[in-house]
């Protein structure tokens, strides 16, 4: 079966193909997207972060925190900080992020994480 793949809307009206599997995380940037892949690096999207996530939702995708959104497939692990006071995301590999989980998106988050 073929895997899902995401057309990025780049500003110069040029529209590369990935990969969902590809995507790691997307982050609100004022009007557009930030969409940051398996290669550590971001590229833009010019559409809102709603429209971007509304499309990724279906594959796997789960908001944590106001404008930044999570790829299920690739967190590592959903746990407490260093001072228990917050919830976190850690990413798995190559990108290893360690991202803020919102207190009312943690059900969520569990929910998604558990398929």
């Amino acid at each position: 079966m073929a895997q899902p793949r995401f057309l990025l809307h780049a500003r110069d009206y040029r529209y590369p193909v990935f990969e969902v599997d590809d995507l790691y995380v997307i982050e609100a940037d004022g009007d557009e997207t930030l969409v940051r892949l398996r290669a550590r690096r971001r590229r833009r999207d010019v559409r809102s972060f709603g429209e971007v996530l509304a499309r990724l939702e279906p594959h796997g995708f789960v908001e944590i925190y106001r404008g930044i959104a999570v790829n299920a497939a690739h967190v590592r692990e959903l746990r407490r900080d260093a001072d228990e006071a917050r919830w976190e995301v850690r990413m798995r590999p190559p990108v290893n992020l360690v991202l803020p989980v919102a207190e009312r998106r943690v059900a969520r988050v569990r929910k998604v994480l558990a398929g």
